[in-house]
């Protein structure tokens, strides 16, 4: 728990200034339900191995008497996507919700950290089902992905055995979570909370899990090249046509993915996808446009940092894999009662060939 400094209702009054545009805004509350300094901040999704949001405010501590005026306990701007709310309050554990931000902003986002040391029973942490269904479906795959990490570390740590027998079953058993979510899947009406769904059932393909092919062509189906659950791992989307047997669709998808999602993180790897199929295919004049795309729009991008793996003057190293790994991911929130820190991501399967 990083240290906070509790700072008057006069001194924190500047991060609920007026904001142009779209923001984020509500309250922080304990739970007596009484109005908790705390700092809060945003983080896009798709850049959720971020330790720390790049901007924050301190929510106010005492609410504003005067009625004529209404001013929330923290706001944030922020253009359209999908982020993290990151909440830290002293005594609380970390507590990180996703939202989904349209053109109007969101109002009344009021939060309820959970506390470290409960006495009781404990408050949801939103009075919005949604957002606590949300948090519930992001926190339990942050904790998957985490498993699957040490799975495969362990994996390969016992391979290092000279005498150890290579282990053909996959890592990780996904079939109960692969079942609980496509339950899941069918049987939710809201349809952004089914596209978030629908992400994490596919990622349990991208993590070596058996998935039904009916179902996760259910999932691609709630997942257009627009949508923004594409950035809670734009990495799963190969695998996830290739079990959903529509190989043949991949191509125009990712085309479609580098071209038409507002996120900078996804439309990247829609061209990294575009680069290192070019690159095994020997298709140079391909390959030398995207990646001049790549190396100059996408530079500060992760798959843009990655595209030197794939540079057409350079010989294609041939266990350069089709999708590169994320940066090592510093500790996030917790997912109570044990830490879930996001992890970074695991090896790509091989992307379909077209």
């Amino acid at each position: 728990m990083l240290p906070l400094i509790l700072a008057s209702a006069a001194l924190v009054a500047p991060a609920a200034q007026p904001v142009k545009g779209p923001a984020v805004e509500g309250w922080i509350y304990t739970q007596a339900e009484k109005p908790v300094s705390a700092t809060v901040g945003l983080i896009p999704l798709s850049l959720r191995d971020q330790s720390f949001p790049t901007k924050t405010v301190t929510s106010l501590a005492v609410k504003s008497k005067n009625k004529k005026k209404v001013i929330p306990g923290y706001r944030l701007p922020v253009a359209p996507g999908v982020y993290l709310v990151d909440v830290r309050a002293k005594g609380c554990v970390r507590l990180q919700v996703p939202v989904l931000v349209g053109e109007n902003g969101l109002a009344d986002l009021n939060l309820v950290p959970r506390p470290e040391k409960p006495k009781g029973d404990v408050k949801p942490i939103s009075a919005d089902p949604k957002l606590v269904k949300w948090e519930a479906l992001y926190a339990a795959q942050v904790a998957r992905e985490q498993k699957y990490q040490q799975a495969l570390k362990a994996r390969a740590e016992k391979a290092k055995d000279p005498a150890a027998q290579p282990e053909k079953a996959p890592a990780v058993d996904w079939s109960a979570d692969a079942e609980a979510l496509a339950k899941d899947l069918k049987a939710e009406t809201d349809a952004d909370t089914q596209a978030l769904e629908a992400a994490c059932y596919l990622e349990l393909g991208y993590m070596m899990g058996k998935l039904d092919p009916v179902t996760a062509a259910l999932a691609l189906d709630k997942l257009g090249t627009k949508s923004p659950f594409w950035a809670l791992n734009p990495r799963i989307a190969p695998s996830s046509f290739a079990i959903s047997l529509r190989n043949n669709d991949w191509p125009a998808f990712r085309e479609s993915l580098a071209k038409d999602h507002p996120d900078a993180e996804v439309r990247a790897y829609g061209l990294f996808a575009q680069l290192s199929s070019a690159a095994n295919k020997g298709d140079k004049e391909k390959q030398k446009a995207v990646f001049q795309v790549l190396t100059t729009e996408y530079k500060d991008t992760r798959f843009g940092k990655s595209a030197k793996a794939f540079d057409p003057d350079k010989p294609t190293p041939a266990a350069v894999p089709a999708v590169p790994s994320a940066p090592p991911a510093a500790a996030v929130a917790p997912v109570p009662p044990a830490p879930a820190p996001v992890p970074p991501a695991p090896p790509a399967p091989a992307e379909p060939a077209k």
